[in-house]
């Protein structure tokens, strides 16, 4: 996630080195992926430290309590659950409000050098079309950069208090049970690897790829939304305009992104149903675990596979729409004054 927008500037383009200087704050790859680094990282180092005190304090108080037959229940507990609402809530606020500001970036850039006729001068350089899109689509990430790096803390900070409650619960470690009691993540990965080692293994790594895709995401959908609004911007000359028409994208968008989840939410759950009517059925005829195992454990990298490919595809598939659509109507003369001569010749 440390990776910046200029990696995908992989042959000199003057365009984005022009521009690269007008941009004040945060614009040489090494600030930024300093500024990525501590973002991301640093809030969750903060927490865990938060973390650690407060369950030495629920520990100490436990200690003092229960030790003498009184029960005790640490309020620190109820605390990091209400913080896990608190974030999780922000999180979906903050990828409703980034949407805003990744639009803001880019869908009033290609217009402005239209109107200022920079855009012209640039079309009579012998730089391709493709070079002077990827300066402006890297020179929009640069801007939408910061907010997607909050973005991104904001979800690495609600997966890591989400694992220090499942690792280290306070309310199983104030009433004097380890880290491996049955409220503990770690003992149920315990037993279970005991009992199943091969499906607690690929659980974990099924898991660990879906907090992976849910960290990546925003990144995902910040490429394809400047997109967006590089295509809004080179068809729609008014700002106004131009801001009204990525208002009601956005929108779709979104609706878009709901339709999806439900979706796929509500086939998982129907297969889950059917197959676990099937897995009923089929424990009631035989003993043998191996080939249901087996088929259980393809059945789910199939569907955490589609899940996370089918999401990554969509944003790849609507990027790539908007970057076409974006090229032909930025350099929409161009390709006319191209055909007009082959027309004319075919006319004489």
């Amino acid at each position: 996630m440390f990776k910046t927008p200029h990696t995908a500037i992989r042959e000199p383009n003057p365009v984005f080195d022009f521009e690269l200087r007008r941009i004040k704050r945060l614009a040489a790859p090494l600030r930024l992926w300093r500024y990525s680094a501590a973002v991301q990282l640093l809030p969750s180092a903060f927490l865990i430290v938060i973390y650690l005190i407060s369950l030495n304090n629920a520990l100490r108080q436990w200690g003092k309590y229960g030790n003498n037959g009184y029960y005790y229940y640490s309020p620190y507990y109820d605390s990091a659950a209400l913080f896990v609402l608190i974030l999780l809530g922000f999180a979906v606020l903050l990828a409703i409000g980034a949407g805003w500001y990744y639009l803001g970036v880019s869908v009033g850039s290609i217009n402005r050098q239209m109107s200022s006729g920079h855009w012209e001068q640039l079309r009579v350089t012998p730089l391709a079309h493709e070079t002077i899109y990827e300066a402006n689509q890297a020179l929009a990430e640069v801007r939408a950069w910061r907010v997607m790096n909050v973005e991104v803390g904001v979800r690495v900070l609600l997966v890591t208090l989400l694992g220090l409650i499942g690792t280290l619960p306070i309310d199983s470690l104030s009433r004097g049970r380890g880290v491996f009691s049955e409220s503990a993540l770690l003992g149920s990965l315990l037993r279970s690897f005991l009992e199943k080692p091969i499906t607690t293994i690929l659980d974990t790594a099924l898991v660990l790829a879906v907090v992976v895709a849910y960290v990546c995401e925003p990144r995902w959908r910040m490429r394809t939304l400047v997109a967006m609004g590089l295509a809004l911007s080179s068809r729609i000359r008014s700002l106004t305009l131009a801001g009204l028409a990525a208002f009601f994208g956005l929108f779709a968008f979104h609706m878009a992104q709901g339709f999806w989840l439900w979706f796929s939410g509500y086939v998982l759950v129907k297969f889950s149903d059917f197959f676990n009517l099937g897995y009923v059925s089929y424990r009631s005829y035989t003993e043998s675990w191996l080939l249901y195992d087996l088929l259980l454990a393809a059945i789910k990298i199939g569907a955490v596979t589609a899940v996370i490919g089918s999401i990554y595809l969509f944003y790849a598939a609507v990027r790539a729409a908007f970057r076409g659509d974006m090229l032909h109507s930025a350099f929409r003369s161009d390709v006319d004054m191209a055909v007009q001569p082959i027309s004319t010749s075919g006319a004489s």
